[in-house]
């Protein structure tokens, strides 16, 4: 129940090789050529001044971000406050019209008066439209910023967790490569650092295609 093919080859196992998405030095190494590893295993401790500028530069944004949230809400918490009494302003204005309008019917109040009063009425409806105003906007520009913030947290997340304070752990169980980086070594995004082999070891043949082997 066996037959043998002569064939050259080599004997291979499964390989994953570790590498970074961001330019980084190596600052550690805590394993050594061919030593055994299991899967989260501290193979590597890397420092990326591009990763932690882009952190830096997030967290920047996000305390801007935070300082504006406070500023609107300090002023849609004052429209809250001014708007009920420019409600009242308005409702008064609007009475004191008909009044002098039941007034000038009867000759009872001057030109002047009547025109005082329905300016103050154009101005107290004026404030009121732009309090409003004012309401619906700082509403849409605190949503904005809510959705601002919430991305700002979410890229920043994502990037501590792509970094991870610069450990790099083993993704599977295996043996370490024959190639170990040194401290000090500069890697691009996607340069192999090192390589891990895992699972059973097979045969790679190499055999003439369009042949008859005799089998025994």
């Amino acid at each position: 129940d066996y037959f043998l093919l002569h064939a050259d080859g080599l004997v291979l196992r499964d390989q994953h090789v570790v590498a970074t998405t961001y330019v980084a030095r190596v600052e550690g190494v805590d394993v050594t050529e061919g030593q055994a590893v299991d899967e989260g295993h501290t193979l590597l401790k890397l420092q990326s001044t591009e990763i932690l500028e882009r952190l830096a530069d997030l967290s920047t944004k996000r305390a801007e971000l935070i300082a504006k949230e406070t500023d609107f809400k300090a002023k849609a918490e004052s429209v809250v406050q001014l708007l009920p009494l420019a409600e009242r302003r308005v409702s008064e204005a609007v009475n004191t019209i008909k009044q002098f309008d039941t007034l000038a019917d009867a000759r009872l109040v001057t030109s002047a008066r009547y025109q005082e009063a329905l300016r103050v009425n154009y101005e107290a409806s004026s404030d009121r439209v732009s309090l409003l105003s004012q309401r619906e906007v700082l509403q849409e520009q605190l949503s904005s910023l809510n959705n601002a913030l919430a991305d700002a947290d979410d890229a920043i997340a994502k990037l501590k967790a792509l970094y991870s304070d610069g450990i790099v752990q083993s993704p599977v169980s295996g043996s370490i490569g024959a190639i170990v980086p040194s401290v000090g070594n500069v890697y691009r995004p996607g340069e192999p650092i090192l390589s891990i082999y895992s699972g059973d070891p097979y045969v790679l043949v190499y055999l003439p295609r369009r042949y008859l082997f005799p089998i025994y």
